[in-house]
């Protein structure tokens, strides 16, 4: 097994000082062999590089492994717009500082229509013009991703966004069928 970081920060000593090399999409070139991921149906190949590393700072750059560009990826996977369907209520007028907050999430039919509600609030309800998924889809897996955590902060000025290295706590999942 080879586990080898390609996104990664790390003290690097250089002329006898301690600097901090960040590798983005770059392989550490002197500590032993490197997967070279291929894009989709090419080779993948395992190297061991050579020279003094110096001159490349130390790291193997390789492609991204992928068949597109992330903006070709995104263009052939953006999804519908959401026509929100109501009011839109401000998660700070409900949200509970520092204690278990409510969530329930109810999607409805093909094209879902979702609805949103925290701590017995309702948030917002919206209907997708049509199902985004994969050749159409429909049901399967249920994911949970949350963004925010037991202290609200909106930070980024884009509405909302978690703070790092906060505990997240969960009780009480339950996913309910309705017929």
């Amino acid at each position: 097994m080879l586990d080898v970081c390609h996104n990664s920060v790390t003290a690097k000593q250089h002329e006898g000082h301690t600097c901090w090399l960040h590798r983005k999409g770059a392989a550490p070139s002197d500590q032993g062999p490197v997967v070279i991921p291929g894009s989709r149906g090419a080779l993948s190949y395992l190297v061991l590089p050579l020279g003094d590393g110096a001159g490349h700072a130390y790291s193997l750059a390789h492609g991204a492994g992928r068949k597109w560009t992330r903006t070709s990826a995104r263009e052939r996977m953006r999804i519908s717009k959401p026509e929100y369907i109501g009011p839109v209520t401000d998660v700070t007028t409900v949200w509970k500082e520092g204690q278990f907050n409510s969530f329930r999430i109810r999607m409805v039919g093909e094209a879902p229509r979702v609805t949103l509600w925290i701590n017995d609030t309702k948030m917002w309800e919206l209907q997708m013009p049509k199902n985004d998924q994969i050749a159409g889809v429909y049901g399967g897996q249920i994911g949970l991703q949350l963004h925010w955590t037991a202290t609200y902060s909106d930070a980024s000025g884009s509405g909302g966004s978690s703070r790092p290295w906060l505990v997240q706590r969960f009780r009480n999942i339950a996913i309910k069928e309705l017929k």
